[in-house]
């Protein structure tokens, strides 16, 4: 996905190169690339914590768009948003009726001559006046957004938090797998997390051991002291010295 993204905008730029200075422009890219690079992760983790996936992918996306444009927006604008995740989630479900209906008053519907938008379906009228109030209720809440300062001087203040606060985050994560990092060969009965208990692991159910190149998977039977090995390599001294 990167990599066509990375394609796409080059390919605009060479179209339009004055897409380079447009501000719209800068941030619909970010925001895709924080929707195919942030989002993704930041579902998956909602979801190992027990939230519904549809939840999770409705949260992550708006979230992930809104961190990664926080900086540019608070560059042009002088302000940072603390509703957009919530005026996102309660605009979302308008987004698509209101382009189906933009189309069709573009393009016309198949075998019919182009129309206005006053023949576009009927819903088109609500889902705007939806959209318009989200907007304006989420200009007027009160504290809806922060003063920041404006300029490069204001996005560069802001890249560094956001930076600053991602790093932080990391850290904890960071110093537990340095924790576990003097085992070789680690097993737990979840899968999605690393830890070091000891080994053998208790309750443990599959171990992978890294032998270097190729694979080395140790199953449990449930009988004390047996196990099922499954090396891919031509080395067996790498799996005794690992193990």
């Amino acid at each position: 996905m990167l990599p066509a993204l990375a394609a796409a905008i080059l390919g605009l730029l060479l179209v339009d190169p004055a897409l380079g200075t447009d501000p719209g422009f800068a941030l619909s890219v970010l925001a895709t690339a924080a929707l195919v690079l942030l989002a993704p992760r930041w579902s998956a983790w909602l979801r190992r914590l027990g939230v519904p996936p549809g939840v999770a992918e409705a949260v992550a996306v708006p979230a992930a768009a809104h961190l990664v444009t926080a900086p540019l927006v608070a560059g042009l604008s002088g302000q940072v948003s603390l509703v957009a995740v919530v005026a996102n989630l309660l605009a979302a479900p308008a987004v698509a009726p209101v382009n189906r209906a933009r189309g069709a008053g573009r393009r016309g519907l198949a075998g019919q001559p182009r129309c206005s938008p006053s023949c576009a379906p009927g819903w088109r009228g609500p889902a705007v006046g939806w959209l318009v109030w989200v907007a304006h209720w989420g200009a007027t809440v009160p504290g809806a957004a922060l003063a920041w300062p404006a300029g490069v001087t204001g996005a560069l203040l802001l890249l560094g938090v956001v930076l600053g606060g991602a790093l932080l985050l990391r850290q904890p994560a960071a110093a537990g797998g340095a924790a576990g990092g003097g085992d070789r060969c680690a097993g737990d009965r979840h899968p999605d997390r690393f830890v070091t208990p000891g080994w053998p692991a208790a309750g443990w159910a599959a171990v992978a051991c890294d032998v270097g190149q190729g694979d080395a998977i140790v199953l449990a039977t449930g009988q004390a002291g047996r196990a099922v090995l499954v090396d891919t390599g031509t080395e067996a001294g790498a799996v005794e010295t690992a193990a």
